[in-house]
């Protein structure tokens, strides 16, 4: 199973925890991301 990921630019920046708990999470459950380019 794979989702596309929107960060948007707040994530990254003021909240980068939460992206690494996601992708961590996401691994674990063994989903694929996909991040979103021009979005």
């Amino acid at each position: 199973m794979e989702f596309a990921l929107f960060l948007g630019c707040t994530i990254p920046l003021k909240y980068p925890h939460f992206e690494a708990a996601f992708r961590e999470v996401a691994s674990i459950l063994n989903v694929g991301l996909k991040e979103m380019e021009g979005a």
